[in-house]
C-alpha cells in the first residue's frame, strides 16, 4: 500500500454510489504507512513538504472510513443485500452489530443518510489531525472470523493496529498479550515476540 494506491481506493469510493471493495487489512497498512513516514520526515530536508503528504493520508483515510460507514449503514438500514467480502473485518463487525440492532428494534427503512456529505478538497487540510477511526471503538475484541494467540514481548515495539482493526501498544519487553494469531506470527518472525499459546493450545 502506497499513497498511490489510498488516493486510487479513496477516488474510487468517492466517485461510486455503491460500496466498493477493499483489502481486509486496508486500515493496518494504511496505520503501517503513517507509522513509516512518520519515521521517514525527520530524516529528510523538506519536513514541510513531508507532513503535507502526512496530513493528505490522514485525511484521505479518514474520509474514506467515513464514505464507506455511510455506505455500509445506509444498506444495513434498508435492508439491502451487500457481499462483505470486500469490508474489513471492523466493517463486518459494524454491519452486523447494527443488523442485530434493527432487528432487535424493529426498524423499517428509514432514510436518515441519503444526504451525501460533502466533503473539502485535499489541499485544504494541510493541518488536520489524526483522528480514532470509528472501528476502534468496538468494545468486543474476538470474533469468530479470527483466531487469536498470546504472545510475550522480547522487545519494545510501538502501537499497531491488529488485523482485527484493534489497537495494541505500545508494548513493551516481558509483556503478554493476546492478539489475531497472523499478527503474532509476524511479531515472532520479526523476533520481537515469542508464542505462549496458539489457537490449538
Amino acid at each position: 500500500m502506497d499513497y498511490n494506491d489510498l488516493i486510487l481506493l479513496w477516488k474510487n469510493e468517492k466517485l461510486n454510489s455503491s460500496l466498493c471493495n477493499i483489502p481486509k487489512d486496508l486500515y493496518i497498512s494504511l496505520d503501517g504507512l503513517l507509522a513509516k513516514l512518520s519515521e521517514d520526515v525527520q530524516q529528510l530536508a523538506n519536513t514541510t513538504l513531508a507532513n503535507a503528504v502526512l496530513d493528505r493520508i490522514i485525511f484521505l483515510r479518514k474520509d474514506l472510513v467515513h464514505l464507506r460507514l455511510i455506505k455500509i449503514v445506509n444498506l444495513v438500514i434498508n435492508h439491502t443485500f451487500f457481499d462483505e467480502s470486500g469490508l474489513t473485518w471492523g466493517e463486518r463487525r459494524i454491519a452486523n452489530n447494527l443488523r442485530l440492532s434493527i432487528e432487535t428494534i424493529g426498524v423499517e427503512k428509514p432514510n436518515i443518510l441519503d444526504t451525501p456529505r460533502v466533503s473539502p478538497e485535499i489541499d485544504q487540510f494541510e493541518n488536520s489531525t489524526v483522528v480514532l477511526d470509528p472501528f476502534q471503538e468496538i468494545s468486543e475484541k474476538k470474533t469468530t472470523m479470527l483466531e487469536y494467540s498470546i504472545i510475550r514481548m522480547l522487545s519494545n515495539v510501538e502501537a499497531f493496529i491488529g488485523l482485527d482493526d484493534v489497537s495494541y501498544g505500545p508494548l513493551e519487553k516481558n509483556d503478554i498479550v493476546q492478539v489475531p494469531l497472523e499478527n503474532a506470527t509476524a511479531l515472532v518472525a520479526r523476533g520481537v515476540a515469542r508464542l505462549i499459546e496458539t489457537p490449538d493450545g
